[in-house]
C-alpha cells in the first residue's frame, strides 16, 4: 500500500467510524498515535491529546505524547494514574465485573482508560481514539 492510500484510509476511518463531536487521541509516543493525530488534522479535526503516567513520575511515553500535542498546537490532557492499592483494586474489579475484562492485557489497558473516561466526563468529550479503534 502506498503512503497516500494509507493516509486516505485513516482519514476515511476517522470520518466514518467516529461520530461527530469532540475527540481525544490517546498518545503513547508511537507512530500510531502520531498517525491518528495527523489524520484528524487532515480532516479538519483538532483533537485533544491525552497520555497516561503514574502519579509520581512522568514516563517517556507520557513525555512524547505531550511533545506531540505541543508540536501540533493541541490541548494536552495529562492522566495521572493512582498507585494506591485501593484505587487500582476498585477499578480492576469494576472492569472485570462490569466490562468483562478477562486478560492481563485487557486489565493493563483498561485501567488507565477508566481514569481517562472519568476525567473526560466533565469535559464534554464524546470520542476516544487509540491505536486500536474509536
Amino acid at each position: 500500500m502506498d503512503r497516500f492510500k494509507l493516509r486516505e484510509t485513516l482519514q476515511h476511518l476517522i470520518r466514518s467510524q467516529c461520530p461527530d463531536g469532540a475527540r481525544v487521541c490517546v498518545a503513547a509516543g508511537g507512530i500510531d498515535s502520531a498517525a491518528l493525530v495527523m489524520a484528524c488534522l487532515d480532516v479538519g479535526i483538532k483533537p485533544m491529546v491525552a497520555s497516561f503516567t503514574l502519579s509520581d513520575r512522568e514516563s517517556l511515553d507520557f513525555q512524547q505524547g505531550r511533545r506531540l500535542a505541543d508540536w501540533a498546537k493541541l490541548e494536552f490532557l495529562p492522566v495521572y494514574l493512582s498507585k494506591e492499592a485501593e484505587d487500582i483494586e476498585r477499578d480492576v474489579w469494576t472492569g472485570i465485573t462490569r466490562f468483562g475484562w478477562r486478560t492481563k492485557a485487557g486489565i493493563e489497558t483498561g485501567y488507565p482508560l477508566m481514569e481517562l473516561l472519568r476525567q473526560l466526563s466533565s469535559k464534554n468529550q464524546s470520542v476516544v481514539m487509540t491505536g486500536h479503534s474509536c
